[in-house]
């Protein structure tokens, strides 16, 4: 998307997040506040290395869209005798996963890069069954 134009999102009373994958859009007409017909509680979202953005858009709050585990979802947990989860955010960029067994230093080791393919990636660690206690991140490169 590259221009928002007049009533993009007219009707869309219950909107309360817009992710841009790319750099901000130009916005046409000037009066972006009137486009969303909803709540001023809508955050826009934007990738991190995205240009045009400030702390807010549009007359919005922006936020860095990062990646994301999936907690309510069937791959998260112990399966196998392995922790796995799946890393929702958009479609391919890098998330990498990060390990420590110490939360009180910042010992983090990269464990697993994935590339999300359509918005998400399984992620599990076969080596965490050797750690009595794992922590685990998500970070973008």
């Amino acid at each position: 998307m590259t221009n928002i134009v007049e009533r993009a999102f007219g009707g869309c009373r219950n909107l309360g997040f817009a992710y841009f994958s790319g750099n901000a859009p130009v916005i046409e007409f000037d009066w972006f506040p009137k486009l969303y017909d909803f709540d001023a509680s809508t955050i826009n979202y934007y990738l991190p290395g995205t240009t045009g953005w400030g702390e807010e858009y549009g007359g919005r709050p922006t936020a860095v869209w990062l990646p994301t585990v999936l907690t309510d979802d069937s791959e998260f947990g112990v399966q196998n005798g392995q922790l796995g989860f799946t890393i929702s955010w958009a479609s391919d960029q890098v998330a990498i996963v990060d390990a420590t067994s110490n939360l009180t230093t910042s010992d983090w080791s990269p464990v697993s890069t994935n590339t999300l393919i359509d918005g998400s990636s399984h992620f599990s660690d076969p080596g965490g069954k050797n750690h009595p206690t794992r922590f685990y991140r998500l970070r973008s490169p």
